[in-house]
């Protein structure tokens, strides 16, 4: 596999965590965190400011909190006409040093199932050698009835015949975030293992107070241990004025302070200034570490993000990096964001151009809160971005390092009600043998069978009415696929007894 510069980090990942940063032990379950390292990380990325769709895998537990309290996701979708637009995938390209050329680099898909309430994401790598692309990851979302997120499954492709499955669950007390329990497993028929708890609580005014993370204690009684727990202090117009992370010895039960961070707000509410305290040289004593400053335009819109570190020596900040937005006011190049690092002075690095090519209004996209929740899909001005194009700067000068382009389709989308085309039927589900498909529709329907790892297990076209055998499947989730002249309208998920 060719070795390639992702300067751009792989913008659908999570290059835009602005507030924590921790050391993966796996997806989700975090290394606990040493005090050396800040949680005001630089954002050197060139994505949009405030991306929501990186809060899961991370602990920037006040926005995710709500985030996912906001969250409501329509599965219906009558209300937009045969004009709309659908997003099918996106595909990264990057630079390659060896080749001296930009190089398809990654490819994320999304496939959406109103009947199961399910969203799907799959992301792919360039196989540069067989010529095609490779499945990476499968993400899952099962959505509750009121369009707020139950649960998330993630199966990682670890080596070429391992699969790292795991999960996330989340549940809701009059409406808010309460518990988020991450479980893991090595094989699809194994048990799940309880790996983390996050536990979120709230004052009278709805406001996030305190969250606590555990881990599963299988050697000291089965239970809950909790090992450190951030606390959330607010000024008398809702804003957050301080965040105080702690460790936490559960035998003990002694919290240790370990970090603080302070923000202050403009007349308009919005953040001027974040600043991190961290443990100092001598027992109880902390000391600044680093320093966040926004800038805003006439219009309070962020425009600005800069970056800097306490020299101890010379006892003063020095600037570290800062990002710039520029809002163009054009329907075509929609904005541009630029980064810059400090060099003595401010040095140019990295630069985004989002554009709008298509056209394509807010309203006229299908599965919109979604997909611009949890994937990379940028709204501006009431415009979809359809193209991201990405340069670094050379000697000087802007040079062309990939791109990220957005690929839709216009007509019925995904999850709408099959009622409004083809009305299909699917039975009996959970099935034993045969699964029996009945559609009203004289026109042939491609019906293809895939496993949870996009294998494809069985495909035939019919007419009508038709059955498949599965007497020879393994009890599990498959998932069943239906398209009429190419167009899918059916997308639901079989479970084999």
């Amino acid at each position: 596999m060719f070795k390639l510069q992702f300067f751009i980090g792989f913008i659908l990942a999570i290059c835009f965590v602005n507030v924590q940063e921790v050391n993966a032990k796996s997806l989700f379950q975090s290394e606990r965190l040493d005090t050396t390292i800040y949680h005001l990380q630089p954002d050197t990325t060139v994505g949009p400011f405030n991306s929501r769709y990186a809060l899961l895998p991370g602990n920037d537990f006040r926005k995710k909190s709500s985030f996912l309290n906001d969250l409501r996701v329509n599965l219906k979708h009558a209300e937009i006409e045969s004009s709309g637009w659908q997003l099918d995938s996106i595909v990264f390209t990057a630079w390659s040093e060896e080749l001296q050329e930009i190089v398809k680099s990654r490819r994320q898909a999304f496939l959406a199932n109103e009947p199961e309430n399910i969203m799907q994401l799959r992301n792919y790598n360039w196989d540069s050698e067989k010529d095609h692309w490779i499945i990476d990851e499968a993400q899952y979302y099962f959505l509750n009835e009121t369009g707020q997120l139950d649960s998330l499954e993630i199966q990682k492709r670890v080596t070429l015949n391992y699969i790292l499955y795991t999960k996330k669950i989340y549940s809701y007390q009059e409406g808010l975030l309460h518990d988020e329990i991450t479980k893991e497993k090595f094989d699809e028929f194994e048990d799940w293992k309880l790996l983390l708890r996050h536990g979120y609580e709230y004052d009278s005014l709805k406001q996030l107070t305190r969250v606590y993370t555990q881990e599963w204690d299988k050697f000291s009684g089965n239970h809950w241990s909790t090992y450190e727990y951030v606390k959330y202090d607010y000024d008398l117009s809702g804003n957050l004025i301080l965040e105080t992370g702690y460790d936490y010895d559960d035998y003990e039960m002694i919290a240790t302070k370990k970090y603080a961070i302070e923000y202050s707000f403009n007349e308009f509410n919005k953040l001027t200034t974040a600043i991190e305290y961290v443990k100092g040289w001598q027992e109880g004593m902390f000391v600044a570490g680093r320093k966040q400053e926004n800038t805003y335009d006439s219009g309070s819109r962020l425009i600005g993000e800069i970056y800097y570190n306490w020299d101890y020596d010379m006892d003063n900040w020095l600037e570290e990096s800062r990002k710039w937005i520029e809002y163009t006011g054009s329907t075509t190049l929609l904005q541009s964001i630029k980064t810059q690092e400090w060099t003595g002075e401010w040095t140019d690095k990295l630069l985004a151009d989002y554009l709008s090519e298509m056209d394509i209004s807010v309203n006229g996209l299908a599965n919109y809160a979604f997909v611009t929740s949890f994937l990379p899909v940028f709204e501006i001005d009431g415009l979809v971005c359809d193209r991201i194009d990405h340069f670094e700067s050379i000697n000087s000068s802007w040079q062309s390092r990939g791109a990220a382009t957005y690929y839709f389709s216009q007509g019925w989308p995904v999850g709408v009600s099959t009622s409004y085309r083809t009305t299909v039927k699917v039975f009996p589900n959970p099935v034993i043998d045969r699964l029996q498909i009945t559609a009203d529709s004289r026109q042939k329907i491609d019906c293809t069978l895939f496993d949870l790892n996009g294998r494809i297990l069985f495909r035939k076209t019919f007419t009508g009415n038709t059955n498949i055998n599965l007497q020879s499947l393994v009890q599990g989730v498959y998932l069943l696929e239906l398209k009429e002249n190419g167009s899918r309208i059916l997308n639901e998920k079989i479970i084999k007894k």
